[in-house]
């Protein structure tokens, strides 16, 4: 015979039901809270750092790069600062050795004494040029030479000071960064792997989706028996058997049951969060450590751009400035030691034209003054005043014009200088100019000729002698 049901009996299942349902909701909302932390942590936290990494590494990366170039192009640039001045040091020595080398060659000429008309003893052609300028000039580009290599030593110092050694540090910080990173690179390609692979994050989150099935299912489950309870009641009360009590009486002995199994799956869900902690705690360290590596380098990098960088630039700009700095002119895009350099070539120039002229010009064309033109005008006196005469006297005013024109530049002043002296004329039987001139016997030749031809024949002169004649 059935057991009869009162309504007590089902107020009891109902109140027992909505104990239990309400356990279960306390333990579904911890178990909830415990996976979203799980997922947080394995779905946002832990990438977000990655990315951050990511970021970092990039930034790093960049930025270390920039800074190596600037740096060889400081070095390159100081560095071109003494290849430039070596060269043109170089060529500047080559100017010296010519210069040196016709002074000498002026010291060796010999200038008679009745050449020149302030003094009557014999000199070298060294005496007519400046010797004290040339020795200050020496002077300034030795003063210049030693200046520069100051300058050159203190610039290297503070491209050391201020950019090689803090750029080595740096970079032995960059190597060991670069390490941390490379220990989280697994991590990051196992967090793009997770969604598809059977990686831990993938496995604890795979899990959790599971229980949290099963837990909403009881959850739903204990509801419904407690929506069935009071619904019993209320039929109890109203006289309807519209409720079929003895399933009711099943699910609510089995309430205990269903309370275990769900303790089970909350156990599970904090088990897989401790999980997911320990998982994180050890995968977490060194990626911080590489962020505050990474932000720390970044700090070394932004104070070396904004406190190094500028102070050597100024530097290198002011020393620049006074290596370029030159006495002789205001050019600045000239480097001194060329513009040194190109002084001395035309100094050379000049000594050489000077030097050539007296040999093969000058001695020659004062013997044909003194000595044979006067002969050729006494010659042709005994053709009186034809037009012979005046045709060689309009020439020879032409030609020593124009002698002057081309070489007088190049003959110092006290020097009796070919072309000023009057030609000798006729304006009666009378001579004047022609107090030097011998008779044609070279044997009967004055001391002063004579001293000429010898210099002119010790010189080496292309021209061919005089004619005495």
């Amino acid at each position: 015979m059935k057991e009869t049901i009162d309504e007590g009996t089902v107020l009891e299942w109902a109140e027992r039901a909505q104990l239990t349902l309400k356990k279960s909701q306390r333990l579904c909302t911890r178990a909830q809270t415990q996976m979203h932390s799980t997922t947080y942590q394995l779905t946002s936290v832990l990438p977000e750092k990655l990315d951050t990494s990511n970021t970092l590494v990039d930034s790093l990366k960049r930025q270390h790069n920039l800074l190596i170039n600037i740096t060889k192009t400081f070095k390159r640039k100081t560095q071109t600062l003494k290849t430039i001045n070596d060269q043109y040091d170089k060529n500047l020595m080559l100017a010296l050795d010519d210069l040196n080398s016709i002074v000498l060659q002026l010291q060796q000429s010999v200038v008679p004494g009745h050449f020149i008309d302030t003094d009557t003893t014999e000199k070298t052609l060294d005496e007519f040029i400046s010797i004290d300028s040339i020795d200050l000039l020496k002077r300034n580009i030795n003063i210049y030479k030693g200046n520069f290599n100051k300058m050159y030593a203190f610039l290297q110092s503070k491209l050391y000071e201020l950019i090689t050694e803090p750029m080595q540090k740096m970079v032995k910080k960059y190597s060991k960064t670069l390490k941390l990173y490379e220990e989280i690179l697994l991590l990051t390609m196992e967090m793009k792997a997770a969604p598809a692979g059977a990686s831990t994050i993938n496995t604890i989150l795979k899990e959790n989706v599971s229980l949290e099935n099963e837990l909403v299912s009881i959850l739903e489950m204990l509801t419904n028996h407690y929506d069935q309870c009071k619904a019993g009641v209320d039929f109890i009360r109203a006289g309807n058997s519209g409720v079929n009590l003895q399933v009711l009486q099943n699910d609510s002995l089995e309430l205990p049951d269903v309370l275990k199994e769900l303790n089970t799956l909350c156990d599970f869900i904090a088990n897989n969060e401790i999980r997911a902690q320990k998982y994180y705690d050890s995968k977490v360290p060194p990626v911080e450590s590489f962020i505050e590596s990474s932000k720390g380098q970044l700090d070394l990098y932004r104070e070396f751009k904004t406190k190094n960088i500028p102070t050597y630039m100024t530097l290198y700009q002011l020393c620049r400035e006074i290596i370029n700095k030159s006495n002789i002119s205001e050019q600045k895009e000239t480097p001194p030691l060329k513009e040194y350099s190109d002084t001395i070539n035309q100094l050379v120039y000049h000594y050489k034209q000077f030097l050539d002229v007296y040999k093969t010009k000058y001695l020659v064309e004062l013997h044909n003054e003194l000595f044979t033109y006067p002969r050729k005008f006494l010659n042709k006196l005994s053709e009186f005043l034809n037009d012979d005469l005046y045709q060689l006297q309009n020439e020879e005013k032409v030609r020593r014009k124009q002698w002057l024109a081309k070489y007088g530049d190049f003959i110092p002043k006290e020097f009796k200088l070919p072309g000023e002296y009057n030609q000798p004329t006729i304006v009666q039987i009378i001579t004047e100019g022609l107090e030097q001139v011998q008779p044609t016997n070279t044997d009967s030749l004055t001391s002063d000729e004579r001293q000429l031809l010898d210099l002119i024949k010790k010189m080496n002169v292309p021209n061919r002698l005089p004619d005495v004649t």
